[in-house]
């Protein structure tokens, strides 16, 4: 189908296509040594010919994460997929964002279970680790996901933005009031310089974060 949805460039330049339509979806690679496209099938280990590819990644062992409408979540080793789903731990629903941490763990994001950690993408059957509104999210549907040089993660929600600290847990939240975008932020980048940019339809705001002040004794 000419109706791309997603696009993912990965570490060796190749470029991953998510096309879709009414009656076929697909999963497209172009090979930039080769200058050649391929579309992949069952017999790499996809659980469906039809699936519908919404969000990408890659961990820093090069393997190529792609999350999909209804089918879960898959991992490329350049030979073949494995697909995890809600029976492995994975979230359930559209995989919304897929991001890898610099200490290699990999965040998943869904429309229904928050965000899943997971801590050695390289393992064979991998720990899902979850977040959710227990524990301190302001939603369990997270758009999009990106991390400051403290590495501390945002979450940007239709609720406004979370920010997470792994090695304390605690969330800390982001609305309008503070200068976020209003509504659903739907997309979140770092750039270069570490200035962190949040986006909606229509809205764009920066954020310069800075480091937590330090806590005074007890």
């Amino acid at each position: 189908t000419d109706d791309v949805f997603t696009l993912f460039e990965d570490s060796r330049g190749d470029v991953w296509i998510g096309s879709i339509s009414p009656s076929l979806n697909g999963l497209t690679r172009w090979k930039r040594s080769k200058q050649t496209l391929y579309t992949f099938t069952e017999a790499e280990g996809l659980p469906s010919t039809n699936v519908l590819p919404t969000a990408f990644g890659e961990d820093q062992a090069g393997n190529v994460w792609v999350g999909f409408n209804l089918a879960g979540l898959a991992r490329y080793d350049s030979k073949r997929f494995t697909v995890f789903n809600g029976n492995d731990g994975a979230p359930r629903g559209w995989i919304l964002a897929i991001y890898c941490d610099r200490s290699g763990r990999l965040w998943v994001s869904g429309g229904q279970d928050g965000v899943s950690r997971i801590d050695d993408p390289k393992a064979a059957h991998p720990t899902f680790v979850h977040y959710t509104v227990a524990e301190g999210l302001s939603s369990n549907q997270v758009n999009c996901i990106t991390e400051d040089q403290w590495g501390r993660l945002y979450f940007g929600t239709g609720r406004g933005l979370d920010r997470l600290d792994p090695a304390t847990g605690r969330v800390k939240h982001f609305t309008s009031a503070d200068g976020l975008v209003k509504g659903r932020v739907r997309f979140a980048l770092r750039d270069r310089s570490g200035t962190l940019w949040f986006a909606n339809n229509s809205e764009l705001s920066r954020l310069v974060p800075e480091p937590d002040p330090p806590q005074p004794a007890p």
